[in-house]
């Protein structure tokens, strides 16, 4: 399914990023891939404040944040009722192997490295909009196997096999 079968003017991605040079980047990529919003929030407090009035259809969430980190907004929206099935995206400029753990404990329906591959970018986005990302179990700290996204179960499981041969990520 394309992103943009399966998005309307009314679908609105939240970006969660303390880089103002990246939204109006990330705006225009959203945009050709047919959403018509995209609120921008510079930390967590924020993105929270968003989250809570906003029908957010997807996050993009940077992992280094000022304060409280990405990871600790995806365990938020994760155990928070009516936002645990939002798709939620990590980016960086680098994850180390523990982050990307992490992401996957807590629930992340991809990783994205900056800057940004513009095709790489709309495949994550059609896999979490898309309906191939991750749903959750209603009961709280059950996690979902990593089958529903083979493209992150894929480049988990190459960083791990990298890794374990004494490569980097």
């Amino acid at each position: 399914m394309s992103v943009e079968a399966s998005v309307t003017p009314s679908h609105t991605v939240l970006l969660v990023d303390d880089d103002p040079r990246l939204a109006p980047l990330v705006t225009r990529l959203l945009g050709i891939l047919g959403f018509a919003s995209v609120e921008v929030a510079p930390d967590a407090a924020a993105a929270r404040a968003i989250l809570a009035s906003t029908g957010i259809v997807l996050v993009i969430c940077d992992l280094a944040l000022p304060g409280e980190d990405g990871l600790s907004l995806l365990r938020w929206v994760r155990g928070t009722d009516g936002l645990r099935n939002v798709p939620f995206i990590v980016t960086e400029e680098t994850f180390s192997f523990e982050d990307v753990i992490a992401a996957d404990e807590l629930g992340a329906d991809g990783i994205l490295l900056k800057p940004y591959d513009s095709e790489l970018f709309r495949t994550k986005i059609a896999a979490a909009v898309g309906g191939s990302a991750r749903r959750r179990r209603k009961t709280r700290g059950e996690r979902m196997p990593l089958e529903g996204n083979a493209a992150f179960a894929g480049s988990l499981w190459g960083l791990r096999a990298r890794m374990a041969d004494g490569g980097t990520p």
